[in-house]
C-alpha cells in the first residue's frame, strides 16, 4: 500500500490519520502482508509546476492552482516506486462521476494507463464506473449526461461503501458515504472544495465538458512527456533521486 503526501506533514489531515486503517486491514487479513510506504511528492509537485506552468496557462484551466500538478506528481512517484520494486499493478480510486476534476476524465485515465503499460505496470481503477457517493455535478452538462458510452458503463447503485460492507471492510450506509467518518482515516485535501467550485462555476460553463476534456489532454500530454524523461533517467541512470524520496 502506497501513500503519497506533499510535505511538510502537519498533524491535522496528516498521513498519521491513515495508520488506524492500516492496523484495521492487518487485523482483518492477518495472513496478508501489508507494507505501508509513505512517498514524498512535494519536490515532484514543484518540479512539474515549474516545467509545465506555461502549458497550464495556455490550457486556461487551473492557472495558479496547485491541483494542476498534484495528481501527476502523485502518479509519477508511485509509478517509479512500482517500477523500481517490480510491482506490476498500480491501483487508483478515480471515479467517472468526479470527472469534474479533469484528471479523472475517462480520456485522462486511458492515457495514464497507457503510460504505465510502457513500463510493464498495469494501472487498475476498480471503482471508476461505480456510482459515486458524492454529488454528481456533471449531470448538469449534456455532453456528459447524453454520452451513451459513459452512461452504459456506470454501475448504478454500486458504491464503494456498499462493496466495503459486502467484504467486511466497512459499515457505512450503502448509498451514501459517511464522509465525516471516512475523513478520520485518510489524508484530506483542504483545497478540493475551492478548486471544485472554481471548475464547476467558472470553467465548465465557459468551455463545456468536451472543452475541458480537450484542454486537459493537452496539458496531460505535456506532463507525461516530462515524466517519461525524468522517470527513464531515474530508472536507467540514477538521476533525479531527490524527486522520488521515500519518507518511510
Amino acid at each position: 500500500m502506497l501513500s503519497c503526501v506533499h510535505q511538510p506533514i502537519q498533524k491535522t489531515g496528516s498521513p498519521e490519520q491513515m495508520l488506524p486503517r492500516i492496523h484495521f486491514l492487518r487485523e482483518k487479513h492477518p495472513n496478508v502482508n501489508f507494507s505501508h510506504v509513505l512517498l514524498d511528492t512535494q519536490k515532484m509537485h514543484k518540479y512539474l509546476w515549474r516545467k509545465s506552468r506555461w502549458s497550464v496557462f495556455k490550457v486556461g484551466i487551473w492557472a495558479n492552482m496547485p491541483c494542476a500538478t498534484c495528481n501527476p506528481s502523485n502518479f509519477a512517484v508511485a509509478l517509479a516506486y512500482c517500477i523500481k520494486n517490480g510491482i506490476t499493478k498500480l491501483c487508483g480510486g478515480h471515479n467517472v462521476m468526479m470527472s469534474v476534476y479533469p484528471y479523472q476524465h475517462p480520456m485522462s485515465i486511458e492515457k495514464t494507463g497507457e503510460f504505465c503499460q510502457e513500463y510493464g505496470v498495469k494501472m487498475d481503477v476498480p471503482v471508476f464506473w461505480y456510482q459515486n457517493e458524492d454529488v454528481m455535478f456533471l449531470y448538469q452538462f449534456k455532453e456528459f449526461k447524453n454520452n451513451q458510452d459513459f452512461q452504459s458503463k456506470i454501475l448504478w447503485k454500486k458504491t464503494t461503501a456498499q462493496e466495503a460492507n459486502e467484504i467486511g471492510l466497512g459499515s457505512h450506509n450503502n448509498l451514501k458515504m459517511d464522509f465525516v467518518e471516512k475523513n478520520k482515516t485518510q489524508v484530506v485535501c483542504t483545497q478540493d472544495v475551492f478548486v471544485n467550485y472554481i471548475l464547476f462555476f467558472c470553467y465548465y460553463p465557459l468551455y463545456g465538458f468536451k472543452g475541458i476534456e480537450q484542454r486537459m489532454i493537452k496539458l496531460l500530454d505535456t506532463q507525461l512527456k516530462l515524466l517519461k524523461k525524468i522517470i527513464d533517467e531515474y530508472i536507467n541512470k540514477g538521476k533525479h533521486t531527490d524527486l522520488f524520496e521515500i519518507i518511510r
